[in-house]
């Protein structure tokens, strides 16, 4: 999935602003690295219930961005945004959940404007709220199912090595 968000360059918050107000709204999650920097002026570093991942933002005039041919459908939403960011990462579920977080972030902080371009589809705030819970609750689940495997994997060692142990201490009684 592309996304694209598009705001005014002077609304462009504190990485700060972005995590504090995510937050507030109850979620897990940190920024990594100056805070007091705005989004964007470096590789993103964050992580969401305790899951860390890093992608790179990328900045870019919103009328360099719309002269993209594939792009002419986002034009007339556009008011005074002159700025265009979008998301380098992998897509896996930390990643999305984090990206649908601070596209939330930059929804209630700027004002901004937010598409995904594959699907030509412009997000709102409760479209993106929708879509991170039920990310959040996919990688609760996949939490949960990879600690029970481990908790599993324990048990099995545990028992082995006290079969062994218990072996060796009859064989030296």
């Amino acid at each position: 999935m592309r996304q694209i968000v598009f705001l005014r360059q002077i609304d462009i918050p504190l990485k700060k602003q972005i995590q504090d107000l995510i937050r507030h709204l109850g979620y897990d999650f940190t920024i990594f690295g100056d805070l007091e920097k705005h989004i964007g002026e470096d590789v993103l570093e964050c992580s969401i219930n305790g899951f860390q991942i890093d992608f790179i933002v990328l900045f870019d005039g919103a009328n360099i961005v719309l002269s993209v041919t594939e792009l002419q459908w986002i034009k007339p939403d556009l008011r005074n945004q002159d700025t265009a960011i979008s998301f380098v990462c992998a897509k896996d579920l930390p990643t999305s959940v984090c990206i649908g977080l601070i596209l939330v972030a930059l929804i209630d902080l700027s004002n901004a404007l937010v598409y995904d371009i594959d699907n030509k589809m412009k997000y709102t705030r409760e479209i993106l709220i929708t879509e991170t819970l039920e990310f959040l609750s996919e990688l609760d689940k996949q939490t949960i199912t990879l600690s029970q495997e481990r908790e599993k994997q324990t048990k099995i060692s545990n028992k082995k090595n006290s079969t062994f142990r218990s072996r060796l201490k009859n064989i030296f009684q």
